[in-house]
């Protein structure tokens, strides 16, 4: 009988082979059957990166056509991930290297959608920033002709930036959000030990296997707020295991 070295659609897709085919030859064949369908989506992502390079949003059809390759790009990732789940559920553990495109392409995907993602989030701090700084001058101006006439002149609050962008694949929503960064441990340490109803302690993170792991090294034996025990760990071993 001839080998078969084809692949065979079943379903909508998947893969069944010749009996004959050895690992080797289903591995190849596999790969060369993923990267071919893996390819297309690949191609178009790195466009869209490199698209994003030069956007420029200025106006609402930039904000749109933004959003909408956002939401193409998300569209896009599900069906990447919906055609890894369906040939990975056939495939064998032999053959399990088909991952290899698909996390690539993840990767270029998560990377594109965030440059869009960014570029969007930027122009919605700029707008936001803009309507703060227009706020803060009507009220410096209205302060100043309360103090001349004194007339009141109550303080105007501009409706903070929300914005939702419809598009023919639905919409994107930016709000206004906080970005937290840790920039000095210490100084942070030391403001809840002085004001522990105003900064909680569980702002921090206890990393306590790494404490274990000190004091089994150092054999310290008192460390402040830490609770330090005799203990014991016990170990199963079965007979075959300990043959």
């Amino acid at each position: 009988m001839t080998k078969s070295t084809a692949i065979t659609k079943r379903g909508e897709i998947g893969v069944a082979f010749g009996d004959e085919l050895s690992a080797g030859d289903k591995i190849k064949i596999v790969r060369d059957y993923v990267v071919q369908n893996v390819e297309p989506y690949k191609e178009k992502v790195l466009g869209l990166i490199e698209q994003s390079k030069s956007l420029i949003i200025k106006n609402d059809d930039d904000r749109k056509q933004a959003a909408a390759i956002v939401l193409d790009i998300k569209r896009e990732t599900a069906d990447a991930k919906e055609l890894r789940k369906k040939l990975l559920a056939r495939a064998k553990k032999e053959i399990r290297s088909i991952e290899v495109p698909f996390s690539d392409l993840e990767k270029l995907q998560e990377q594109a959608e965030g440059e869009y993602k960014g570029k969007l989030k930027q122009d919605y701090l700029d707008f936001e920033a803009a309507r703060l700084a227009a706020q803060d001058l009507h009220n410096a101006e209205a302060e100043k002709e309360r103090e001349e006439t004194g007339v009141f002149t109550p303080d105007v609050i501009l409706a903070e930036t929300e914005r939702r962008i419809e598009t023919e694949l639905g919409y994107t929503t930016i709000r206004k959000s906080k970005k937290v960064s840790v920039v000095n441990k210490l100084e942070l340490i030391l403001a809840i030990a002085k004001n522990p109803l105003k900064y909680l302690p569980d702002y921090l993170d206890v990393n306590v296997s790494r404490i274990k792991e000190d004091i089994a090294k150092t054999n310290i034996s008192k460390i402040p707020g830490i609770l330090i025990e005799d203990d014991a760990i016990v170990v199963g071993v079965s007979k075959k295991e300990a043959e």
